[in-house]
């Protein structure tokens, strides 16, 4: 009995951790009036406020070896109806699945079946596995700006002026504002923008006059993949009706990781798949967009140690790319850099 309520109580704190959202309040083994003046517990109770409507969910879990059964969905539906929560607003959890004849009766009586993952096989405790979280650092490169009336040019040769032939701000800096605020696509690979200039600016050159073209800027994106291994569970529910993942939860422990971010890079979506596939194990990946981007030998905006860098590689006459300014330690994107000013045009993929 005691291995049976452990087992119960399991399912239980899973599917109490995976409703913990904002606005909804959620409530275990709940005891709850019934209209001829008994009780009946509720497993796990969700409330919430629709409309300025109070809604109750009632959730029913169940940890057994065998399939459920159409009894089992019965049993919650007398439940249910004792306690006033209409059927449509049950919602059964199981860890070992359903029969076909409990999924016809859950489907006839509006009831949403899901089943649990993620517990040991003796279905006692939850299941340590493998985790991979892999980050992917986006890396926006500006490989070419032109214009059809001005030609192109490299750096920040291309800029905008006011009526007055003021300068008030360069495309660089537009691509940078518009990377930097998630205007641009992120996917790895080559792309192509097209700035128009902003409400009473033109466009220019340095060793050329205003011009009320647009500006086609082509950069490309790559990742720098970093893998960290660890352990820890993952849980998820599954809806029967539907074959889909309705929510999910990992809880997991990384090493700390020290010393210079020198990374893999990645140029295509399909080799950065293949190189973060696994076979066994849950991997977790997210992406994070560098807060500069680079431009020619340099990150822009300029940081000033890389100014420093740059001024005393230029005087002693070697040849240097970006790699001898900037480093290969990509957490030098986050070096403090000197103020920019920029403007925000309209765009056009």
């Amino acid at each position: 009995m005691a291995a049976s309520k452990d087992k119960g109580d399991l399912v239980e704190t899973i599917v109490e951790q995976l409703h913990q959202l904002p606005g909804l309040k959620v409530e275990r083994s709940i005891q709850i009036a019934t209209a001829d003046g008994g009780r009946r517990e509720i497993d796990v109770l969700l409330s919430a406020e629709v409309a300025g409507y109070g809604v109750r969910f009632a959730v029913e879990c169940k940890n057994e070896k065998k399939k459920i059964g159409a009894p089992y969905i019965d049993a919650f539906c007398g439940k249910l109806d004792d306690v006033g929560i209409p059927r449509q607003q049950g919602i059964f959890v199981s860890a070992s699945g359903y029969t076909s004849g409990a999924v016809r009766r859950a489907r006839k009586a509006g009831i949403r079946l899901l089943e649990i993952s993620g517990l040991s096989d003796d279905r006692l405790s939850s299941l340590i596995t493998r985790i991979l979280h892999s980050t992917i650092y986006l890396v926006a490169e500006i490989i070419q700006m032109s214009t059809p009336t001005l030609g192109s040019g490299p750096d920040q040769n291309f800029g905008y002026v006011d009526k007055d032939g003021i300068r008030v701000g360069t495309v660089p800096e537009v691509v940078w504002a518009m990377w930097t605020s998630d205007q641009l696509d992120s996917s790895l690979g080559t792309h192509i923008v097209e700035l128009r200039p902003p409400p009473g600016t033109f466009l220019c050159r340095v060793d050329a006059p205003a011009d009320q073209q647009s500006a086609v800027v082509i950069y490309k994106v790559t990742g720098r993949l970093l893998v960290l291994e660890g352990s820890g569970t993952f849980h998820a529910l599954r809806n029967v009706g539907t074959d889909s993942f309705e929510k999910g939860r990992v809880t997991a422990q990384f090493p700390v990781t020290d010393g210079p971010m020198e990374l893999p890079a990645f140029e295509s979506e399909d080799a950065l798949q293949k190189a973060t596939q696994v076979d066994e194990g849950v991997r977790i990946e997210s992406r994070i967009r560098l807060p500069r981007i680079v431009l020619g030998r340099l990150y822009f905006p300029v940081s000033a140690d890389a100014m420093d860098r740059a001024e005393r590689l230029l005087e002693s006459g070697d040849d240097f790319g970006f790699a001898e300014v900037e480093g290969t330690d990509i957490a030098r994107a986050w070096n403090p850099t000197k103020p920019v000013v920029s403007t925000t045009p309209t765009d056009e993929e």
